[in-house]
């Protein structure tokens, strides 16, 4: 027989879990236990709402369950009254059967219309014939076959319908994008020969009237090169100009013809060349010249004939004194003082000489070069 002890608290000792005055002199404790009041009481609804979902899924389980059976059950019941029926079918057949024999045996004359088997225990009294329902099978079969043989056909014509309307729509995209590309080529080339036009109108606008066209003072039917301003000559060519006669392939020829007739123009009184330099179009661009805005000759003029600029190189030395040579001029650490260099510095030069006087790599894709000769001996 158990017996209870009396168990006696210590006065020294101090606990978290107190009466209310000892809570009251230790704030802390208070608070502390407040919050494991309130986080017991979340735990306790916590628990509550878990034990309430699992209660609804064991009881949503049990419901499943029974319904499964009850399903079974009923397939059972359904598949065993089958079986029975059939077997009673196959019964009352073999019944017949044995009639039809007994018939047979005791009559020797033969009747005009045969009997009418009748299936004893069916509900519906249906005539029943062997050949019959093995006719009826045959032809449900065969009338599978075809209803299978028909989807075949029509499946296969549905692909190749769906082929041809694939590949008519491929067909009308690559048109399309031909179509595209062509239009495309046309407004870029009509866009190109607009902005040629429009640089014509801003050099030569003497050449156009207030409207921006050009003005008919020339007879294009019976000119084959023009000279414009900027020492410019412009062949008439066919495809390529409004009014063109010049074949492209005699276009060559023509500009070697006008270009030896250029260095044969000589001054009345010197006898002395008055052009120094007549270059095709694409051997401009050593100069810095060329390309589809510039003219198909490009001239300059010879420095005794200069004093303006552009008609003539940037060297040209011109009468009255006279220069199309561009001012250089540079101060600072690492250039010599009172200094005048004969070397015409260019402007791709400027770059390179301020890499080196900075004491950096000179970029690759410069095409000057620095001016070394303005360097002090320290540089």
């Amino acid at each position: 027989e158990a017996k209870a002890i009396p168990i006696t608290p210590n006065p020294a000792a101090v606990t978290l879990y107190g009466n209310q005055d000892a809570m009251d002199d230790f704030p802390v404790l208070k608070a502390f236990q407040q919050y494991v009041d309130s986080e017991q009481a979340k735990a306790h609804k916590r628990l509550m709402s878990v034990c309430f979902f699992f209660t609804m899924l064991i009881v949503v389980i049990i419901g499943v369950f029974l319904f499964v059976v009850m399903n079974m059950r009923n397939n059972a019941m359904t598949d065993g009254s089958a079986e029975i029926q059939k077997h009673i079918l196959e019964q009352t057949a073999k019944m017949n059967d044995r009639l039809i024999q007994q018939l047979l045996a005791n009559n020797n004359t033969p009747t005009s219309t045969p009997a009418s088997v009748v299936v004893v225990g069916d509900n519906n009294e249906k005539p029943i014939s062997k050949s019959l329902e093995a006719k009826e099978r045959e032809l449900a079969q065969r009338e599978a076959e075809l209803k299978k043989r028909e989807l075949e056909e029509a499946q296969k014509e549905l692909l190749a319908r769906e082929k041809a309307l694939k590949d008519r729509e491929s067909k009308m995209a690559a048109e399309l994008a031909e179509k595209e590309k062509k239009n495309s080529e046309f407004k870029a080339n009509e866009q190109r020969q607009k902005e040629i036009l429009e640089h014509r109108r801003r050099l030569y606008p003497e050449y156009f009237d207030e409207n921006g066209n050009e003005l008919p003072e020339v007879d294009w039917t019976q000119t084959k090169a023009i000279m414009t301003l900027c020492n410019s000559i412009w062949l008439n060519v066919k495809g390529r100009d409004k009014f063109g006669i010049v074949d492209p392939e005699d276009k060559y020829e023509l500009e070697e013809q006008i270009i030896t007739d250029l260095y044969g123009y000589k001054h009345p009184k010197t006898g002395k060349r008055i052009v120094a330099l007549a270059l095709h179009n694409k051997d401009a661009v050593l100069l810095g010249l060329g390309g589809p805005l510039c003219a198909d000759i490009i001239y300059v003029t010879h420095e005794d004939y200069v004093e303006d600029h552009g008609a003539g190189l940037s060297t040209a030395h011109g009468y009255n004194d006279t220069s199309l040579s561009p001012i250089f001029v540079a101060a600072g650490a690492g250039i010599k003082e009172n200094f005048r260099t004969t070397r015409y510095i260019r402007e791709v030069d400027l770059a390179p000489t301020a890499a080196v006087l900075l004491g950096v790599d000179i970029p690759e894709h410069c095409e000057g070069a620095p001016a070394y000769q303005i360097f002090s001996e320290n540089m």
